[in-house]
């Protein structure tokens, strides 16, 4: 989970005429690793929000496009109910926590992280990694599987302990998301994009659908695009689709920023 999963767009981003930002959420990629000492999901977003705005106001940013992924673009679309002056366009990548609904495989990653095991796994970790990373080669040109291992091996657990309270666990096999954004929408009226990969294998895509009708049902100016091809990371593994869709937005204002992170 890093910044660095954006590498394939910036060039194209910035010949757009954006000025294009990559932020590391707390927690994750190079940023620091604070202990998370909350237990509900409120928490998790009280822990998130306000580092994400302290970051962008240390930044001196006024008006900008916000864009996040998976965590980031749940986190980033609390950061705008907050915040809706500052942000002109915001878009959604493979939003995580939807809906309610969620798999026990994904609720069984969130409890035991791969980077756990990584960090404490030593040989047997490193093997591990390289056996669950993707193989595409979309994620591993520019030495990109490298340096995500060497993020994830970093201690000491943070990013992945905030996340928990967020997904729970139940009886008979079943998980269920705790907060989901669809139970949290409070309308504002800036544009929003929904950007989904027709193939995403971290989450329901009818749950990202489901959050899409209910936004327009409650009146936001909302349009969704499937990625077809493309798994939860459509920026990386269809990067010039991703353009299109980004190119569409309002013409590029003079600061520009881009919330980034792998959910």
């Amino acid at each position: 989970m890093s910044a660095a999963f954006w590498a394939r767009n910036v060039d194209d981003l910035v010949a757009l005429g954006y000025r294009v930002i990559a932020v590391d959420l707390l927690g994750w990629g190079r940023s620091q690793r604070p202990a998370f000492r909350g237990k509900t999901a409120d928490d998790v977003v009280e822990w998130y929000v306000p580092s994400l705005a302290g970051a962008l106001q240390t930044m001196g940013l006024d008006k900008f496009v916000l864009v996040g992924h998976s965590l980031g673009a749940y986190l980033a679309m609390e950061y705008t109910k907050r915040n809706i002056a500052r942000v002109t366009d915001l878009v959604l990548v493979s939003p995580a926590a939807s809906t309610r609904e969620v798999s026990l495989k994904r609720a069984v990653y969130f409890s035991l992280p791969p980077q756990a095991i990584v960090r404490r796994g030593g040989l047997m970790g490193f093997a591990f990694f390289f056996m669950v990373y993707p193989r595409s080669e979309s994620y591993i040109a520019d030495r990109l599987r490298e340096y995500t291992y060497h993020l994830a091996a970093q201690g000491p657990a943070s990013g992945e302990e905030a996340v928990r309270p967020i997904i729970r666990l139940r009886w008979g096999g079943k998980a269920e998301c705790v907060r989901p954004l669809v139970e949290h929408l409070d309308r504002f009226d800036i544009p929003v994009r929904i950007i989904v990969g027709e193939t995403d294998s971290s989450m329901p895509v009818e749950s990202v659908h489901e959050l899409y009708r209910e936004m327009k049902r409650k009146g936001f100016r909302v349009q969704i695009d499937v990625v077809k091809g493309a798994d939860h990371c459509p920026q990386i593994e269809k990067p010039e689709e991703f353009l299109q869709i980004v190119s569409e937005l309002g013409a590029p204002l003079k600061m520009r920023m881009r919330d980034v992170e792998k959910g």
